[in-house]
């Protein structure tokens, strides 16, 4: 059965797409002559060179494999562009221009996105078209088309939490965390939930 995650991700998507027919004339949308069928283009930005890029990769195919099988009756497709990223800014940035001019994608997913890479935002606003992020990093109010589907961390810390109170009876533990900007940016999230469950943090270490 598909992961609740994966197949909110494929109901977002199909969401995504349905608003492009709004201004169908100036997004090219694929529509086979037999009308069956609808095709929406959707690039994907990773690092596939990475694990994350990889499982990315892997849980994206089968959630929309998944939901297809399950939703025999949908006319509307999702047609996947994947892009390597490679890691760096410029092939990041590459890729997504490439998808938008070229491929002429209806939304873009990307696995994270950074610093540099945010200016990506103002540009899918300029084309009308999603951007979805997976990284943790806020959406900004200002950019409309820019949506983070990251899991609440908060959440997943008081899980976190509460698995080292009540699987080990732990009272104290190491944190330790990629040094990252993301990293960073939630660590307030562990010291106000660690203190909320009575946890003490015994000593923290970044690892580069």
């Amino acid at each position: 059965m598909m992961k609740t995650p994966a197949f909110i991700l494929v109901l977002l998507l199909l969401g995504c797409c349905c608003c492009c027919y709004s201004y169908a004339n100036d997004h090219k949308v694929s529509r086979p002559s037999n009308g069956d069928e609808s095709i929406i283009n959707i690039g994907v930005i990773v690092d596939m060179g990475s694990w994350t890029g990889q499982v990315v990769q892997s849980c994206i195919k089968m959630a929309t494999s998944d939901f297809y099988n399950i939703n025999t009756q949908y006319k509307t497709r999702i047609a996947l562009h994947w892009k390597d990223s490679k890691g760096d800014s410029l092939h990041f940035i590459a890729a997504a221009l490439d998808l938008l001019e070229n491929l002429e994608v209806q939304a873009i997913i990307v696995s994270d996105i950074s610093d540099e890479e945010l200016f990506l935002a103002r540009l899918a606003d300029e084309v009308n078209v999603p951007l979805l992020s997976f990284s943790s990093i806020s959406s900004l109010n200002e950019h409309p088309y820019f949506i983070q589907v990251a899991e609440d961390e908060n959440n997943e810390f008081r899980g976190i939490a509460a698995f080292i109170e009540d699987a080990f009876n732990w009272r104290s533990f190491v944190f330790l965390y990629e040094d990252t900007d993301d990293a960073r940016q939630v660590q307030t999230y562990i010291y106000d939930i660690s203190r909320e469950n009575h946890l003490d943090i015994a000593s923290n270490c970044s690892i580069s």
